[in-house]
């Protein structure tokens, strides 16, 4: 082996320097700068997805944002990720974002419960009950053991006058969630009254 490729070993390569402009004096900075130049400048699909679901489930929603935000902004396309962001978006009170992200997960994905149970949550906050009442069906009829899709549609019909249909959505809560069954008697119980 010649020295020169044994004076490498160990030592990084470094393949760009970059210099930057400093627009102010340095002896006026006091502090510590740090410049992290590891990062890559694009990150791939994948890595986006990674580093989302990463801060989203640490609950550094900031951050998951951004990460949600690149990966829509790059133009990518994943269910999972327009449902993630707009469950983000309603809990920031961000509602018609978050039905505009809500209806591209089912869009891409017309079979995914939670997506169509999310969606008639967000139509019940924005007042269009039979919008929501529609989709709550269709996350049941999916997913018949979604509890609280069954609950919530119980809710939805008990507020339109359906009360023997609200009954059995509660009845369906119970058999679904036992240990729920305390609070959905006062449910059912408030339904027999009404």
């Amino acid at each position: 082996m010649d020295s020169s490729n044994q004076e490498g070993k160990g030592q990084k390569k470094i393949t760009e320097v970059k210099t930057f402009p400093v627009l102010f004096p340095l002896k006026d900075n006091q502090g510590n700068l740090t410049i992290n130049t590891t990062t890559p400048s694009k990150l791939s699909k994948e890595e986006i997805i990674k580093q989302a679901f990463k801060f989203h489930s640490k609950g550094n929603i900031l951050e998951a944002i951004k990460y949600y935000q690149d990966f829509i902004d790059q133009g990518f396309e994943d269910y999972i990720v327009f449902s993630n962001y707009g469950t983000i978006l309603k809990g920031l009170g961000k509602l018609n974002e978050a039905e505009i992200m809500t209806r591209k997960a089912i869009e891409l994905n017309p079979n995914m419960a939670e997506a169509n149970y999310n969606l008639g949550n967000l139509l019940k906050d924005l007042g269009n009950f039979k919008g929501a009442e529609l989709y709550t069906r269709k996350a049941i009829e999916i997913n018949p053991k979604l509890a609280m899709a069954h609950y919530n549609l119980g809710t939805l019909l008990r507020n339109q006058g359906n009360i023997n249909q609200a009954i059995k959505c509660s009845e369906n809560f119970m058999s679904l969630r036992p240990w729920s069954i305390i609070g959905s008697y006062s449910f059912n119980h408030k339904l027999k009254l009404d």
